[in-house]
């Protein structure tokens, strides 16, 4: 998996770090140091994955976040922000028009353009319009279905 994983992130150092690793019931994560930086790997290579483009690995950016009590205010904010920039993105779209906008594009829906996964059940994330119509959908074929 370290071949491919400096392959995919076009490094030459992968370094495990000790310590910066962890593992829950589904999968497992550790953290890396790279030629660009600290990432976390969320892996998982147990039997009966299901695995989608033969993808097995999530890289992400690592975040130290021991100890942060005070800020969690601001970690609040931010995130409520972050959640929020769609809208405000759908807001210029409708005020501007969207030939105006030369750049991300506002999702005006609920779902993915994928299949997610739940632990180990995949989750049917079509788009749909509703929020509530989305999640009864998937809590359904989660429960009746399933």
């Amino acid at each position: 998996m370290e071949a491919r994983l400096r392959g995919e992130l076009g490094t030459n150092k992968l370094n495990a770090l000790s310590g910066f690793g962890s593992g829950g019931c589904i999968s497992s994560g550790r953290a890396y140091l790279t030629d660009s930086g600290t990432v976390f790997i969320k892996f998982n290579e147990k039997e009966n994955v299901i695995r989608y483009k033969r993808t097995s690995a999530l890289a992400m950016e690592y975040f130290q976040i021991a100890n942060l009590n005070k800020y969690q205010a601001e970690l609040g904010e931010k995130l409520a922000r972050m959640h929020l920039q769609n809208i405000r993105m759908i807001e210029e779209e409708d005020r501007l028009g969207k030939q105006q906008i030369n750049r991300l594009k506002a999702v005006r829906n609920f779902g993915f353009h994928i299949t997610t996964c739940c632990g180990y059940i995949p989750l049917d994330n079509r788009w749909c319009n509703d929020w509530v119509l989305h999640s009864n959908y998937n809590m359904y074929s989660l429960w009746v279905l399933g």
